[in-house]
């Protein structure tokens, strides 16, 4: 898979990303649908939204061509997590949108290859987990908003 196969399926969201779901079976994260959003700009105003620029589409390119492995690694340290096995075995709140989540100002500060896996919860919206990604390396796991 590449990005130019899911491109022309984007759409604006929240004012600051663009954002497609990736309908493709094979690739899904402990069973949900992903989904891939490039944030260009960090907080929302009336201009239209900046366009993706060369190095967000070399990235999400890069990430979508390794997907496989990306969601391999995801789950691997997602089964790890002792607050993801609480919340499936209590069932009080549902993983919803998991996402690939570049953000231009992380590509900016952080490098060009840097980018996180988000899972959210219907409780919560502003809660996730982030796994952060170098490339196509995991380097931690995080929860919080």
């Amino acid at each position: 898979m590449n990005f130019a196969s899911i491109q022309s399926q984007l759409k604006t969201t929240r004012g600051t990303s663009w954002r497609a779901v990736i309908n493709d079976d094979r690739f899904r994260l402990l069973g949900w649908p992903l989904a891939i959003e490039i944030q260009t700009r960090s907080i929302t105003d009336e201009s239209p939204l900046p366009e993706i620029i060369a190095e967000e589409f070399q990235l999400a390119d890069m990430i979508l061509n390794g997907l496989e492995t990306v969601i391999a690694e995801s789950e691997r340290l997602l089964e790890d997590d002792p607050a993801i096995e609480h919340l499936r075995g209590n069932g009080d709140a549902v993983i919803v949108t998991p996402h690939i989540w570049i953000s231009r100002e992380t590509v900016i500060e952080a490098g060009p290859t840097r980018w996180a896996m988000v899972l959210e919860i219907d409780v919560n919206p502003d809660f996730g987990w982030h796994i952060e990604f170098n490339g196509l390396t995991a380097l931690e796991i995080w929860a919080g908003d």
